[in-house]
């Protein structure tokens, strides 16, 4: 990787029962006492199954075990890797998570479900300047809403992520469609304030997804999906790492529209119209 490339691992979270529990030998105390700490059994299967994969890919990435890796927590508890290494942002939201990892320059990450029954002009009245309830508002069909209203809340709560502000401030600020923020406030009430480009990211069908990075400098996204390995190279029916022994990820970017494989497995890949944002 350079400065001018930030990579976006998109990572599916719906894993089945023994991929999880290899996933939750990997977090540590804390994550383990957050995952406990969820309500629902879905929620803290989809948490383990994205920061175990978090971990996979980063370990991987610096040479390390991946059970090794240390967090420094900042501003409302974002994580960055506690030793050398790239600079991380992650998400989750649905059946999806994302990670970013960009050396030299903080990174924000934020990936959306969409969600029909949600009354988005409502919510965008409420929370988005002016100009950008409008906008939501004025699409010809509900549907248009929802997409407009979701890609609008990724592209703010990536930026956010950048420095780790909090969110609702951070709804405040106009995302151009240029995504150049050059002046994002003084950092008062929140704000993470300073520029900012913000970008986004091809997402499945049915979410949303954008990445920022401090600074307005211009950077290369590249975009991987993962997928779930053990030995011998059998694929199982996830979408994710290899979790039996961390020996093995193989990486599909973007340019590859729907991964290839063969027999029962091929039921894991999304269809390539899926891979594509309506």
């Amino acid at each position: 990787m350079t400065g001018d490339v930030v990579e976006v691992w998109l990572i599916r979270t719906d894993l089945p029962g023994h991929a999880l529990a290899d996933l939750l030998s990997l977090l540590d105390d804390g994550e383990r006492e957050r995952a406990r700490a969820l309500a629902y059994p879905d929620s803290r299967q989809r948490f383990i199954a994205a920061h175990g994969a978090f971990r996979v890919i980063l370990g991987r990435r610096l040479g390390v075990p991946p059970a090794s890796l240390r967090w420094h927590l900042g501003p409302h508890g974002k994580p960055e890797l506690a030793l050398p290494g790239p600079r991380v942002s992650f998400s989750h939201s649905g059946d999806l998570a994302a990670l970013a990892a960009a050396p030299g320059r903080r990174v924000g990450v934020d990936i959306q479900q969409l969600l029909p029954r949600l009354d988005v002009t409502r919510m965008a009245a409420r929370f988005y300047p002016r100009q950008e309830a409008e906008f939501v508002a004025s699409a010809v069909v509900p549907a248009q809403q929802v997409a407009r209203f979701t890609r609008l809340w990724a592209r703010k709560e990536a930026y956010v992520k950048v420095a780790g502000g909090r969110l609702l401030p951070g709804l405040e600020q106009v995302i151009p469609r240029s995504g150049v923020i050059v002046d994002g406030g003084s950092g008062g009430g929140g704000l993470p304030g300073g520029p900012c480009l913000v970008r986004d990211v091809r997402a499945p069908r049915g979410y949303r997804a954008a990445v920022a990075a401090e600074g307005t400098r211009a950077y290369h996204v590249i975009r991987r999906w993962a997928i779930l390995l053990r030995d011998g190279c059998e694929t199982y029916r996830a979408m994710l790492i290899c979790i039996a022994d961390i020996r093995l990820v193989r990486a599909i970017t973007e340019e590859i529209g729907a991964p290839s494989v063969s027999g029962a497995a091929a039921s894991i890949w999304l269809p390539s119209a899926a891979l594509t944002t309506p």
